[in-house]
């Protein structure tokens, strides 16, 4: 899709760079769940000011992240989606600000 973009969007400064976005912003369509149960389908119907802002320069928001529930915690473990863990070693943290 980004080779098929008209010429004058490849200027952008984000342009293709993707960019993943936590479990508290709102993605048009998407749960923003915060870890609570009772946010469960109920998807946003507008993407929040920052998506807007990415997408206007060009980035691709590919996915959200985990987040502690309501992020209170500096673990990543909520009862929606459980424990993030490092892929590659499972023994280990995710690392990074949601985890």
């Amino acid at each position: 899709e980004l080779e098929a973009a008209p010429p004058e969007t490849r200027t952008l400064p984000l342009f293709g760079l993707p960019v993943s976005l936590k479990d508290t912003i709102d993605v048009e369509g998407r749960d923003s769940t915060m870890g609570l149960a009772k946010r469960l389908y109920r998807p946003a119907l507008c993407h929040a000011a920052v998506v807007q802002a990415l997408r206007a320069q060009g980035a691709v928001p590919f996915c959200k992240t985990n987040v502690s529930q309501l992020c209170v915690s500096y673990g990543c473990s909520n009862p929606v989606w459980g424990v993030t863990l490092n892929p590659a070693n499972t023994q280990r943290t995710c690392g990074g600000s949601s985890g």
